[in-house]
């Protein structure tokens, strides 16, 4: 999966997440982050997930993983800078995410799943990785978004992932709107 978002382009934003009034911290928090979860930011980008994530759970790991070397030297930088020493970065190919079968509590996958190929086998990767009962919070666009390169063809419905979840083994358990520009899902696996 190549990143829509042009990093060459040198242009940084504050939070990729187009316009939304809710901050990344708001958000997981509304995902249910717990300080006990072990969490895989998959598709993490520049870390405007990982790296709230790394403050809010300073006990166990998170894994930021993406197909990006420059994303993850970015995630790199920015924990180094925030002194955050419990984000491991590893990069993945396609629908190999590289972390050990049962091994994390918590997915999140932030305006990702849009990008996939074959969404049904990148669902099914991040059952395998998730304990039994773990959580995966997915967040995307519900509207174009030039800014991020987001299109009509690549927007999904609520309706075709809460399909996909359960074709995966998911139980879709809360859906939110935030602020009108994208949607969350809350799955927990079966």
């Amino acid at each position: 999966m190549e990143h829509k978002l042009n990093i060459e382009s040198g242009v940084t934003h504050q939070n990729d997440l187009t316009k939304l009034e809710a901050s990344p911290f708001e958000i997981l928090m509304k995902f249910g982050v717990s300080e006990e979860d072990v969490i895989a930011d998959i598709g993490c980008g520049r870390g405007n997930f990982t790296i709230p994530l790394g403050k809010i759970i300073n006990r166990n790991k998170i894994y930021a993983l993406d197909n990006s070397e420059k994303m993850l030297d970015e995630v790199d930088k920015r924990a180094m800078l925030s002194e955050l020493n419990n984000i491991i970065t590893i990069k993945t190919d396609h629908n190999d995410l590289k972390l050990e079968s049962s091994s994390i509590t918590f997915a999140l996958a932030c305006n990702v799943i849009h990008e996939v190929e074959d969404k049904q086998a990148f669902l099914d990767e991040i059952n395998r990785m998730l304990k039994r009962e773990g959580k995966l919070a997915l967040l995307n666009h519900s509207i174009q978004c030039e800014e991020h390169q987001i299109t009509a063809k690549d927007l999904i419905s609520i309706e075709v992932i809460k399909e996909l979840l359960a074709m995966t083994g998911f139980k879709v358990q809360e859906v939110f709107n935030f602020d009108g520009t994208s949607y969350g899902i809350l799955a927990t696996k079966l």
